[in-house]
C-alpha cells in the first residue's frame, strides 16, 4: 500500500525465536505475588508487559491463544498449557482482568486489532485465528477483528483448565465448558482481598468507638473504655464479618434473590445468629 513501509519479510522470520518461552510451572515468586494480590497488596500494579510469547515449541501451525494483561489471569492460563505447544498474545487491559476489562472496553476490538499488528502475528504463524477467552466475547466484534486483521476470532471456554480439551476437541466446546459457576472455593477466595479493602475505615471507626466510650458527665474516664466499649465494639467485628466473609461464602444459602436484600441480611442477621 502506498505510503506504508515495504517490510522484508526474510528479515521478520527470526522474530519468532526472539519470542520470549514462559513456563507452565508457577514458581515460588508466582504464588507470593498471587497471595499478595489476594490480600489487596499490589493489587493494582500486577500486570505482564503486553506481547507476544510462547509456550513449548510452537511453529507457524500452533495455535494463539489471548490473554489479559492482568498476571493473574496470565498465570491461570499458562499453568494449564502443559504438554502443548502455543502462542500467548497478551493485550493491554491496564491490569484488569479479562471479565472486567471486557465491561470497561480494556479487552476490546481496537486493542485486539492493535496486539495483533504490533506483534506481526501474520508473519509467526500460517494459520489465520486467534483463541479469545469466552469472557472477553462482550467486548469483542469478531467480524471487524477479521475484517482488519484477517484473523478470525474464536472463543474458548469459559475455564482455563479446559482450554487442552477445547482445543483437542477441534475447538468443540461442551455445554459444562459454556457455563460460568462461582462455587464456594471461588467465592472464598475473593474474601481476603474485600476483608482488607475496608480497614483502615475499620480500624477508624473501631478506635472513635473506643474512645467516646470513655467520656463521662465529669469528664473522660480511661477505665470506662474498656467495660462499655466491649460489646460495640465486638458488634461492629461480627457485622463486619458477617457482610465480608459469611454472606459471599455461603450466599447461595441466604434468601431472597436481590443482592442488596441478601447484603443486608447477612450483615443484621447473621452477627446475632
Amino acid at each position: 500500500m502506498k505510503g506504508q513501509p515495504v517490510i522484508n519479510t526474510a528479515d521478520l522470520m527470526p522474530l519468532a525465536a526472539r519470542i520470549p518461552r514462559v513456563s507452565v510451572k508457577l514458581n515460588g515468586k508466582d504464588r507470593l505475588g498471587a497471595l499478595k494480590v489476594r490480600f489487596g497488596i499490589g493489587r493494582d500494579n500486577y500486570a505482564v508487559t503486553p506481547g507476544l510469547y510462547k509456550v513449548g515449541n510452537p511453529d507457524s501451525r500452533s495455535e494463539v491463544l489471548v490473554s489479559a494483561n492482568y498476571k493473574l489471569s496470565f498465570d491461570m492460563l499458562r499453568k494449564n498449557l502443559e504438554s502443548l505447544d502455543v502462542w500467548i498474545l497478551v493485550i493491554d487491559t491496564n491490569g484488569v482482568n479479562v471479565w472486567c476489562a471486557a465491561g470497561k472496553g480494556n479487552f476490546g476490538t481496537d486493542n485486539v486489532v492493535k496486539s495483533i499488528r504490533n506483534a506481526s502475528l501474520e508473519h509467526i504463524v500460517s494459520h489465520r485465528s486467534i483463541l479469545l477467552p469466552q469472557l472477553s466475547a462482550s467486548g469483542i466484534a469478531a467480524h471487524k477483528v477479521k475484517e482488519q486483521t484477517g484473523f478470525r476470532p474464536l472463543f474458548g471456554p469459559v475455564q482455563a483448565k479446559d482450554i487442552k480439551a477445547f482445543i483437542g476437541a477441534g475447538h468443540k466446546a461442551t455445554p459444562e465448558m459454556r457455563k460460568v459457576s462461582f462455587p464456594m472455593k471461588e467465592r472464598a477466595k475473593l474474601v481476603p482481598v474485600d476483608f482488607m479493602y475496608q480497614k483502615y475505615n475499620l480500624l477508624i471507626i473501631l478506635a472513635s468507638v473506643f474512645i467516646l466510650s470513655g467520656l463521662d458527665r465529669t469528664g473522660f474516664l480511661f477505665s470506662k473504655m474498656w467495660g462499655t466499649s466491649l460489646f460495640p465494639i465486638l458488634n461492629i467485628l461480627s457485622a463486619y464479618i458477617a457482610g465480608i466473609v459469611l454472606a459471599p461464602v455461603f450466599l447461595p444459602f441466604i434468601p431472597f434473590r436481590m443482592f442488596a436484600l441478601k447484603g443486608a441480611f447477612g450483615d443484621y442477621w447473621l452477627p446475632f445468629s
